[in-house]
């Protein structure tokens, strides 16, 4: 069996309230947000029409895709307008994994940074809807995910074991990364390393042991600098007074896709090596970020099975791993 953990859908409903949302953009993450929606989105019906997506899926033998949302995300200033963002999202989802049981599944967006009104989307997304998890933006609005308000939200995953995939969001410092499409070479994963690496630091993740975090694109820069971060809080005593372990003790625990992209040249394997000897074969699921531009869902399937892996290890990434996340 395989199952792709990072897959995007739009829920039609949503893209007509995102046009509405980001109408006039003002600030650099706004009109990127705008841009993707129109460039994009809108320009790629496997975003927004199901049927699209099922014939590249058989033809590749996937057999199921974990569905979200991916940028622009639910989070926005205007808690009426995230509100409905999340909802109609959360409907579109669950109306898809209704219709493909065997197919599909799907996390859950809330209303972030709208504490109680996440709180309540939460209950409604997996209780009434019937959702498998629940994904969030590596940023909201700019707040990062260790803002002390949001501790209700992690609490809440915590005590129902859920899954937290994090997908990053229009970087921080953008200003800088307009220009040569830098925001999706380098940006991205700079804020993915960000997102999870502040959950460590700030205590979020021990704090919320059974919160199950799953990282895009590799976990980023992280697996290649895990010697830096955990020289950099072993050499400062502030740090180690505040977390009773090294940051990676708890970057180790989360889940970490192989969306590292294997392109018609040659396939840079060692980047997936690196992820595995750093975190574990059993912290590895299948992720391909379709259908998005530099995705394909046979470069993802390949990766795995060109990278050397013995059949043992590759079941896990394809398929063990992510049923143990999902239950």
């Amino acid at each position: 069996m395989k199952i792709d953990v990072h897959a995007h859908y739009y829920p039609p409903a949503v893209l007509e309230l995102l046009a509405t949302a980001y109408a006039q953009p003002t600030t650099p993450r706004e009109r990127i947000e705008r841009g993707l929606i129109d460039n994009r989105i809108r320009k790629e019906p496997a975003m927004w029409r199901i049927e699209e997506r099922l014939p590249e899926m058989d033809r590749v033998g996937l057999d199921m895709q974990v569905l979200s949302i991916s940028l622009p995300q639910v989070h926005h200033p205007d808690a009426a307008t995230s509100v409905a963002l999340a909802q109609a999202t959360n409907d579109g989802l669950a109306e898809v994994c209704r219709q493909y049981p065997t197919r599909f599944k799907a996390f859950a967006s809330l209303p972030l940074p709208h504490v109680e009104a996440s709180l309540r989307e939460l209950r409604r997304a997996v209780d009434d809807l019937g959702l498998h998890g629940v994904a969030i933006g590596s940023n909201i609005v700019g707040q990062p995910l260790d803002e002390p308000a949001f501790e209700p939200v992690w609490a809440a995953l915590h005590a129902r074991r859920l899954p937290l995939f994090i997908h990053p969001m229009t970087p921080c410092g953008v200003e800088a990364m307009v220009d040569y499409e830098m925001t999706v070479a380098y940006g991205y994963p700079l804020e993915t390393c960000l997102a999870a690496t502040r959950l460590a630091y700030s205590g979020v993740c021990e704090r919320n042991p059974d919160m199950t975090v799953i990282l895009c694109h590799a976990g980023g820069f992280i697996p290649y600098q895990w010697s830096r971060i955990d020289a950099a809080y072993r050499n400062r005593p502030a740090l180690r007074e505040r977390l009773p372990q090294a940051p990676t003790d708890y970057l180790r625990r989360m889940y970490y896709d192989n969306v590292v992209f294997r392109d018609p040249v040659p396939a840079h394997h060692a980047a997936l090596h690196c992820c595995i000897a750093t975190v574990g074969i059993d912290q590895m699921v299948l992720g391909s970020d379709y259908p998005f531009g530099l995705a394909e869902i046979g470069q993802t399937l390949a990766g795995v099975e060109e990278a050397g892996l013995s059949a043992a290890d590759q079941e896990k990434i394809f398929s063990a791993n992510a049923l143990r996340i999902l239950r």
